[in-house]
């Protein structure tokens, strides 16, 4: 607007600064400088309101990303504890459908691994661990490009390897009766009909060890998705007890080098879970 003023008075940019536009009138012989002067400041106007929404924008956001996450970890635990409690035909149906569509939607991300992580510091149970182990088996999956019917059966294995311990909540059992707890977890997919063979050999032998020293056969010879969710299932169930003493992730892995070097895991399958961690 100050452009079409009236030839009179030189601007100076601690005038413009003060916001006195209307009472300024331009000289002839500074019109080119104020001319630069007000383009300059109205591109600084406009980087300011830029930078401002695009901080805003930024955290809504991140915001948004993190309330998704933390609603699809209570989705999955809900329908997990659906199908612990009521081990039917539908309800493993039911879950199956809605875990297959999270693993088919979902991108190998940074900040689920974070709020896996992050979520063991604040609770723990069989939900939180079932949970957690499919993020960790998804990652790891899409980390290592696998393919996409093979990273849905490592995920389902290492989501439903404990679902058979739902029985045990609440009571008093022995521990030779806890031992069995993956006869009861693959007895669970035998009785809601799962025809997979590949996830019901890895939740039977996630406890089992090549070295013949895991439970409850004390098997040598295991499925490559048995010993994935072994590692898995090792690795959380260490991180998640020590998680109050802020141990990171490479401190559990450093642990277990020692079940590597006495030929319990895979030492190829343990390098490559450890890399897409770290």
């Amino acid at each position: 607007m100050q452009l079409y003023k009236k030839a009179g008075v030189a601007v100076s940019s601690s005038r413009l600064a003060e916001y006195r536009l209307p009472q300024l009138y331009v000289h002839k012989l500074n019109f080119e400088n104020f001319s630069l002067d007000v383009q300059a400041g109205y591109i600084e106007g406009l980087k300011e309101i830029y930078t401002s929404y695009k901080n805003t924008a930024e955290s809504q956001k991140q915001n948004s990303e993190k309330e998704a996450q933390e609603d699809v970890f209570d989705l999955l635990g809900r329908l997990y504890e659906k199908l612990g409690r009521t081990p039917t035909p539908d309800s493993l149906q039911h879950l199956l459908r809605g875990v297959t569509e999270f693993i088919d939607s979902t991108i190998a991300s940074r900040d689920m691994v974070n709020l896996i992580f992050a979520r063991a510091k604040q609770q723990r149970g069989v939900q939180q661990k079932a949970v957690s182990n499919l993020l960790l088996a998804l990652h790891y999956g899409r980390q290592n490009n696998f393919s996409r019917d093979d990273i849905r059966n490592m995920a389902l294995s290492a989501f439903l390897q404990d679902v058979g311990i739902y029985r045990y909540l609440g009571k008093r059992v022995s521990e030779e009766e806890i031992q069995k707890h993956p006869e009861k977890s693959a007895m669970v997919l035998e009785r809601c009909n799962i025809q997979n063979d590949a996830i019901k050999y890895a939740v039977l032998e996630h406890h089992e060890r090549l070295d013949g020293s895991g439970i409850p056969y004390g098997k040598r010879r295991l499925s490559s998705f048995g010993q994935l969710v072994g590692i898995i299932s090792e690795f959380y169930g260490i991180y998640s007890e020590n998680s109050v003493r802020d141990v990171r992730p490479i401190h559990i892995f450093q642990y277990m080098k020692q079940d590597v070097q006495d030929q319990k895991f895979n030492p190829e399958l343990f390098k490559q879970f450890a890399y897409s961690l770290l």
